[in-house]
């Protein structure tokens, strides 16, 4: 399985007699911390495993069921204006830098409220190198 998820190595389905699914999750051994940890969860914390799988397979079903696009236009991408970080970065012309710090500030803790200050700071990592790349210009 090639997967984007640190440690995670396979994902195997197990048909329960009701007709249901149970999924166990493979995970190298010593990759354990990291594979919670992308996940804002300490290790071996199951309970919290969950929680992220369940929300995230309840914001899929979310989207399909009013018909949401969950490439064009997932709900977490939407403020409460309506405006998408995309239309402001296209209107304003952020550029690459800018754009991305506007995109994680607008987004921060909405796909996965463990992450917001992860977003945040990559917020700042963008805004930081956009102000180096001015000062280098100069």
């Amino acid at each position: 399985m090639n997967s984007s998820i640190p440690g995670l190595t396979d994902i195997i389905e197990e048909k329960n007699e009701d007709g249901s699914s149970t999924f166990h999750f493979d995970i190298e051994d010593d990759k354990v911390d990291e594979f919670f940890s992308t996940f804002g969860l300490k290790t071996n914390d199951t309970a919290g495993f969950q929680r992220v799988v369940n929300e995230s397979l309840e914001r899929l079903l979310d989207s399909y069921e009013n018909n949401e696009s969950v490439v064009e236009h997932p709900s977490h991408y939407r403020s409460d204006s309506g405006f998408e970080a995309i239309d402001v970065i296209e209107a304003w012309n952020l550029g690459f830098n800018l754009g991305n710090t506007l995109k994680y500030i607008s987004r921060a803790g909405l796909k996965n409220k463990n992450r917001e200050i992860e977003d945040l700071e990559k917020a700042q990592w963008y805004l930081n190198r956009e102000i180096e790349r001015i000062r280098s210009a100069k």
